[in-house]
């Protein structure tokens, strides 16, 4: 799965604003410096990991990088997202996003029950 194209644009502004190499925005991040390559150069989808690495990294909302990065929709701010965090943490990304549509089909259902009220 690809990077949506905001997220590396955003990615690329953050570093370039920093004036970081690639190897200074891992070690901020806390990840391997390959792991970044595989975002800038091939596209690839950010895992959780890396979203709140970065996070870490450029001093900003792990909501923030995970919506830029197509993880969560944007402007749903989830309540209880620290509670998630640690639920999904360790998750392969095909768990999480099996357990983000779960979570999604049963907003929807509970909102359309609301609404019959």
């Amino acid at each position: 799965m690809q990077a949506p194209k905001e997220f590396l644009d955003w990615f690329r502004a953050e570093i370039r604003q920093r004036g970081w190499s690639l190897r200074e925005t891992a070690r901020q991040a806390e990840l391997s410096p390959s792991t970044l390559s595989d975002l800038l150069v091939i596209g690839e989808q950010p895992s959780l990991e890396t979203c709140k690495g970065l996070a870490k990294a450029f001093d900003v909302s792990p909501i923030l990088v995970l919506e830029l990065a197509g993880q969560l929709p944007k402007g749903d701010k989830p309540v209880g997202f620290d509670e998630w965090m640690g639920l999904i943490e360790g998750v392969p990304p095909e768990e999480v996003r099996r357990m983000i549509e779960i979570a999604r089909t049963m907003r929807g259902q509970a909102m359309a029950k609301a609404k019959k009220k």
